[in-house]
């Protein structure tokens, strides 16, 4: 009986033995595919991180964008007001016109009809 004890306790340990060796081989599986996986991960986030950093740079900055947008207000508040400067000196210069020919066409009929 202690005989057959011993054996099962050595079958056991080999069964337990070769368990947890197992058990550990297939941790070591697990890990080293997490790692894969961790790996390919940060390879994407880091291809991510190019695209990002190349895509900023075709984006104008707020800051900048807020000045040229000063400035071309500016323009056009400029151009705007000679614009209706022109507008003005044109609609008073076809009126003075328009009232010098009047005054010719009176004068000459009235220098005909004498």
């Amino acid at each position: 009986m202690i005989k057959e004890r011993k054996e099962l306790a050595e079958r056991i340990e080999v069964t337990l033995k070769e368990y947890m060796e197992a058990k550990f081989d297939a941790m070591d599986k697990a890990v080293s595919l997490a790692v894969v996986d961790i790996d390919r991960r940060l390879a994407e986030l880091n291809n991510l991180r190019r695209e990002v950093m190349t895509d900023r740079t075709s984006f104008l900055a707020m800051d900048v964008f807020n000045a040229t947008l000063k400035e071309w207000s500016i323009w056009r508040e400029s151009i705007t007001n000679r614009l209706t400067v022109i507008e003005t000196r044109s609609v008073t210069w076809t009126a003075a016109l328009g009232i010098f020919f009047i005054v010719i066409q009176v004068v000459i009929f009235w220098l005909t009809h004498k």
